[in-house]
């Protein structure tokens, strides 16, 4: 300790909470950072804990997609058991292939639904069955059909199939020879059809020239036979074989306007043209004492006859028992149909469907317990099923008029809370009173970089093994400098407080990039697909027609980054630990959390932005035999570009003198590779690099790292990395010396 002078005064640092960035560096307190990136968090026990701040865990590849699929927008699990034998899907949206998954138990990968051109999937589950809707850029809107998928039979098909006309099936009804109880008089005969997954629409026979529902009369002359109906089937529709069925309704002589499944006449579908047929034999008594009154069964939501569905839904989600469509009704006014109980198919335009105060547009819903919560642009409701239609429950209750979702990949329910994603922040709600502050409150400059224009790229992940949330977003950055070369040279930073910090873009090599108010070299403004030259670099493949003159953002089209906060110490914004990640040579086009069946764990597994290559790729376990590496879009080992900053020291601690002069420093780090360091003056103005940096870390090193410098400004910061293949930091403990210098300028 000779090297330093002997008034020399000392800062430790033993908690790394992660970056705090809506503060003025001036009132940061020590244990939260100017800068983290990449970093996963380790939280001691005692009353003066430390918390460590390491290298975030990498990447392992799952599986290449296939060439053709293209980038992925959307990724969802769906874990099911299909006869006996567990499964659990990664189901995901390739715009240039429909939505996908890729099955575990088969190690192989499933055409679901061939709609393309979407921007996004909304996508839920009544376990074996997968109900998918698809929407525009907006987030709010479709002008696609729904789609249900069946994973046992691997069978898809509209929702809501139209109802069967007599082009398709003649229907029939004779007086059988024998004996029967069929009441005498004259009745209509119709029948109820099933599709294959299992939407049960309005009673058929429809004409098919009139599109109006067509029943046959039939009359028996006497009391003492049975009638045998009959279906010739003279086409068979896709969405009922195999497995479809049709039940057999019928009226009582004496009111043809009440009609009645008939307990047992069921008929399976036939697989190909012909005839199938069932003996009624029962008495107007006790048809109404034990049929089923299927009346109202007209009035279900049903496509037309020619295939139109009855709305295009943008969201679905479910709740309790029953399923929830956002759309726009028949009238063009914005509307969530609630099925029927444990029947989600079962709609009706009268008594199924909850509009908000003010018709204001639902984007998605989900529930916590019994309650539903249904979010717009800028507001959350809550409603109650009561056990009735959905007409009957007291109507939605506004929860908070301030902060909604613009698109359905911005609102999560898990773990007992809602998170919403807005532009006002990332809010956590477990019902009662609305938060006042976003959980995002301290990382503001951060937030705020968010790409809003593209909101179907936001999305959220509630990773709770690792007790993290994080948002996958397009984080904008400023345009500091653009070379007048060719190609041009885009050099960015990132507006921290007052100043521009060069503070790493995370872009990646691919991404398509929207340049705008670039001054004197205009050629740099346009769309362009970056190629990333280094961690505040890109080049644009464009001539560059004049010198850089001033201003100008860099916004990405598609994710590029992830922002995670780590929840273990509580959802106060002050209490979490946050990081700002992203990967060097993978492109992340989606994330989610999924069921692994190999490790029996719910983990973060990211779809890529293209394919060809581009695989899917998880995060990995500690358990895992490489935990501090990444892979490239191939599965070839990548590095992991891990930061911190610390805050300003001395800060608030020392108000005797305004300049100080800064000798070095103690480290208590582990970790693989080099460790670089740099100590940057207030506001980056000033920054000297150690002679020992690069220090190679080789695990416990058994000691305190000493690192010299010397460099006089009114307070520093310290900045500490590793970034190369395979390399990582654990960093537990810093001690920073310094002495009082001039007390004034």
């Amino acid at each position: 300790m000779a090297y330093f002078p002997g008034n020399n005064s000392e800062i430790d640092i033993v908690q790394f909470q992660g970056s705090a960035q809506a503060v003025d560096p001036y009132a940061l307190d020590l244990a939260h950072g100017l800068y983290s990136q990449n970093l996963d968090f380790t939280i001691g026990t005692g009353a003066a804990s430390v918390i460590q701040a390491a290298t975030r865990r990498g990447s392992s590849q799952v599986v290449q997609l296939p060439t053709a699929d293209g980038g992925v927008l959307s990724l969802f699990p769906w874990y099911f058991n299909n006869g006996g034998v567990q499964d659990c899907y990664a189901v995901y949206y390739a715009p240039g292939v429909g939505a996908k998954a890729y099955s575990q138990q088969s190690a192989s990968f499933v055409g679901l639904i061939a709609v393309t051109g979407a921007k996004y999937l909304s996508f839920a589950t009544d376990g074996i069955r997968g109900y998918f809707g698809f929407g525009d850029a907006t987030g709010r809107y479709s002008s696609t059909s729904g789609y249900i998928y069946n994973a046992s039979t691997g069978n898809s098909d509209k929702l809501f199939a139209q109802p069967i006309s007599n082009a398709v099936v003649t229907l029939t009804a004779d007086m059988t020879v024998g004996s029967g109880v069929v009441t005498a008089g004259t009745r209509r005969i119709a029948f109820l059809y099933t599709t294959r997954n299992g939407y049960s629409g309005p009673i058929c026979p429809f004409d098919s020239t009139t599109q109006l529902f067509s029943p046959i009369l039939y009359t028996a002359t006497d009391g003492a036979h049975g009638v045998l109906v009959n279906l010739d089937c003279l086409s068979i529709p896709s969405y009922m074989s195999p497995g479809g069925f049709a039940q057999v309704v019928m009226t009582t002589a004496s009111n043809l306007a009440e009609y009645y499944a008939v307990p047992g006449a069921i008929l399976p579908w036939p697989t190909s043209p012909g005839n199938v047929g069932v003996v009624v034999n029962v008495s107007d008594g006790d048809l109404t004492s034990t049929g089923t009154n299927v009346t109202q069964q007209q009035n279900v939501l049903a496509s037309s006859l020619s295939g139109t569905p009855p709305f295009f839904p943008s969201a679905i989600f479910a709740y309790s028992s029953r399923m929830c469509y956002v759309t726009l009704d028949g009238a063009g006014f914005p509307v969530v149909y609630v099925s029927d109980p444990s029947a989600y198919q079962s709609l009706t335009a009268a008594y199924h469907g909850i509009y908000l105060e003010g018709k204001q547009i639902p984007v998605h819903g989900c529930s916590i317990g019994q309650v539903c919560y249904i979010a717009t642009l800028s507001a959350l409701y809550a409603c109650s099923d009561n056990g009735g239609q959905p007409a009957t429950w007291t109507p939605p209750q506004r929860v908070d008029g301030s902060v909604g979702v613009l698109t359905p990949s911005c609102l999560l329910s898990s773990g007992g809370r809602i998170l919403l994603a807005s532009e006002k922040g990332l809010f956590s709600y477990r019902g009662g009173a609305f938060p006042t502050l976003p959980l995002s409150f301290w990382q503001s400059p951060d937030w705020n970089r968010i790409n809003w224009g593209a909101p179907t790229q936001v999305g959220i992940v509630d990773d709770s093994l690792d007790r993290v949330i994080r948002v996958t977003a397009p984080l904008k950055v400023l345009v500091t400098n653009a070379t007048n070369t060719n190609p041009i040279v885009i050099t960015t930073g990132v507006q921290i407080g007052a100043a521009v910090q060069l503070y790493p873009h995370l872009f990646q090599t691919g991404l398509s990039v929207t340049l705008s108010g670039v001054g004197g070299n205009t050629a740099a403004n346009g769309t362009f697909t970056a190629t990333v030259t280094g961690p505040n670099t890109f080049t644009i493949p464009a001539a560059g027609n004049g010198v850089y003159s001033g201003g100008g953002v860099a916004v990405p089209n598609s994710p590029n980054a992830e922002m995670s906060w780590n929840v273990s110490l509580g959802e106060q914004p002050g209490s979490l630990l946050y990081s700002l990640n992203g990967f060097s040579a993978y492109r992340q086009g989606a994330s989610a959390t999924i069921r692994n069946l190999a490790t029996a764990t719910d983990e973060t597994w990211y779809a890529p932005a293209q394919s060809n290559p581009g695989g899917i790729i998880r995060r990995v376990l500690p358990s895992d035999a490489v935990i501090h590496q990444d892979v490239d879009l191939s599965g070839n080992p990548a590095g992991t570009s891990a930061l911190y900053e610390t805050g300003i020291v001395p800060a608030a601690q020392d108000t005797t003198t305004t300049v100080h002069d800064y000798h070095g420093c103690h480290l208590r780090v582990s970790g693989l590779g080099p460790l670089n360091l740099s100590a940057y003056g207030l506001d980056h103005l000033r920054s000297v690099v150690p002679a020992a940096i690069p220090v190679t870390l080789s695990g416990a090193s058994g000691q305190e790292i000493l690192c010299k410098f010397w460099l006089r400004s009114d307070q520093a910061s310290l900045l500490l990395g590793t970034n190369s293949i395979g390399a990582f930091m654990v960093l537990a403990f810093m001690r920073i010396y310094y002495t009082n210098s001039l007390p004034m300028r």
